[in-house]
């Protein structure tokens, strides 16, 4: 059974998550995860109903492609934001594009849709190269596919441990310290991921 360490005075377990109402946070992975694509990894959930469960990795940069090459057919000369890592989003629908981004750089005209409270995603060209050729690098971030669950799946997960749960963080989200995204999210639960690893090592 894995154990962890919290921060503060409680060594007890995450405290009950209801597992049938987790669209709009975060799913962090435990040490049981020792599939490469989602080894350590933070995934926003924006959807869980009865056809199953949707979400997109936020910690991962993508290995081969930066946004600049999405936006190259479009003409669209790369600001700073056009010239970061694409994330690997998962391995559902590689060869799809979404954006995810703050409401606060939303357009009237965007063909966009609100997955969660204050982030906005599409897949539409027009967003992408209007955010693109913005001078001052937008709060959104880029995903190249999506991760997957069929219907009862990611509940099963967590129940058996897989995943810990966190407070949605449009900070971590956005942020581009992919390497600190996996310890900052446990960090907002109170699990240290030194202790976490540690105790894993030693199972």
């Amino acid at each position: 059974m894995l154990h962890a360490r919290r921060r503060g005075p409680s060594l007890n377990a995450q405290r009950p998550i209801d597992a049938g109402d987790l669209a709009g946070r975060l799913l962090v992975a435990s040490p049981q995860i020792n599939d490469p694509r989602f080894e350590r990894s933070v995934i926003l959930l924006w959807r869980q109903d009865e056809d199953g469960s949707a979400g997109f990795v936020i910690n991962r940069p993508h290995a081969e492609l930066t946004i600049a090459h999405a936006i190259r057919p479009l003409g669209v000369k790369p600001g700073a934001w056009g010239r970061r890592a694409m994330l690997d989003g998962g391995p559902c629908q590689t060869d799809h594009g979404f954006v995810l981004f703050d409401e606060a750089w939303a357009h009237p005209d965007d063909d966009a849709q609100p997955i969660v409270p204050g982030i906005l995603m599409s897949g539409a060209p027009a967003v992408l190269a209007r955010l693109a050729r913005q001078r001052t690098s937008p709060r959104a971030v880029m995903a190249a596919g999506h991760a997957g669950w069929v219907t009862g799946q990611l509940e099963a997960e967590i129940g058996e441990g897989a995943w810990f749960v966190a407070d949605l963080d449009a900070d971590l989200i956005f942020g581009d310290n992919h390497a600190g995204k996996w310890p900052r999210a446990l960090g907002s639960i109170g699990i240290d991921p030194a202790f976490l690893s540690a105790v894993s090592g030693t199972a």
